[in-house]
């Protein structure tokens, strides 16, 4: 921390998971809740912004578990809060020893927790992520607004000059890859990446994307919109495209779908983008 302190580094985000023992024993993390605490304590005096990520929908893991781990963090008093579902991936060994949880008990630990959460102060900045005021999450803000991001480092990403970018994900094959990922998008994608974007942060403005690129994204996505508000995810309001609480927990399947209808037709085959672009167009609206 003294290094990273030493070359600027003024952000710091730890990936917590749970303070619980038996949960961190699950998933194969390193020390107890305490040691946690312990340490976070003392990057919280150390650097000017400390954020947290917090996970739910863990196996055997009840409400209650999520909310005592998020008053641990507010007792700390991190800026940052990132909170997310457990994903099941198939093959890993999580999925091989227990059954994902009913979607219903997920959204019900989401909506307690975003009820937690604002009511210790947080706002809730996009799908994810909760700040106490002083973590502007910028990363990610400049990086879904399309705005110019440098990512540097194994697994970052970026967007610049209507490139995006991509680093590998393990130290060594960042280390070996010396010449880097960057691929320019196609001209025809990039409002309906930049709308999708918005999706993260509950609200697309209807005209930005006419004003800027001649897009109306109420006839793009027509029918995800459609769909989406018939289920109360969704409200059109005047020029605006908002997120109910449902939607938001939602948001990155709705941003899937309006991927879908756009660049598939909904059809499951890309119509005109060449395959290397669609492989790195899924990884997008898959994050």
């Amino acid at each position: 921390m003294n290094l990273l302190l030493e070359l600027g580094v003024n952000r710091l985000s730890v990936g917590v998971q749970t303070f619980n023992l038996g949960l961190r024993k699950m998933l194969g993390r390193r020390g107890g809740g305490k040691e946690v605490v312990k340490k976070l304590n003392r990057a919280r005096e150390m650097f000017p912004l400390l954020t947290i990520d917090i996970l739910y929908d863990l196996p055997g893991q009840e409400m209650r578990d999520v909310i005592a781990d998020l008053q641990k963090a507010v007792g700390i008093g991190v800026d940052g809060i990132s909170l997310y579902p457990l994903i099941y991936s198939p093959k890993t060994p999580i999925s091989r020893q227990f059954e994902q949880p009913p979607i219903g008990t997920a959204m019900d630990s989401f909506e307690n927790a975003k009820c937690f959460l604002e009511d210790e102060g947080y706002n809730h900045v996009n799908i994810n992520h909760f700040s106490n005021g002083r973590d502007k999450f910028r990363y990610s803000t400049y990086f879904n607004r399309l705005g110019n991001v440098l990512g540097l480092g194994a697994g970052a990403t970026g967007f610049l000059a209507d490139c995006f970018m991509n680093h590998k994900s393990t130290s060594e094959q960042y280390i070996l890859n010396q010449v880097g990922n960057v691929f320019s998008l196609p001209e025809s994608i990039i409002p309906v990446l930049w709308c999708i974007s918005q999706i993260q942060y509950g609200r697309v403005d209807i005209e930005e994307p006419k004003r800027r690129w001649g897009f109306d994204p109420l006839e793009a996505f027509a029918k995800t919109i459609e769909n989406s508000v018939d289920r109360g995810e969704l409200i059109i309001g005047k020029n605006v495209i908002e997120l109910t609480s449902e939607g938001m927990f939602w948001a990155n399947t709705i941003g899937t779908e309006m991927a879908m209808e756009y660049l598939y037709k909904g059809k499951g085959e890309l119509v005109s983008l060449e395959e290397k672009t669609s492989k790195i167009a899924n990884r997008i609206y898959a994050q």
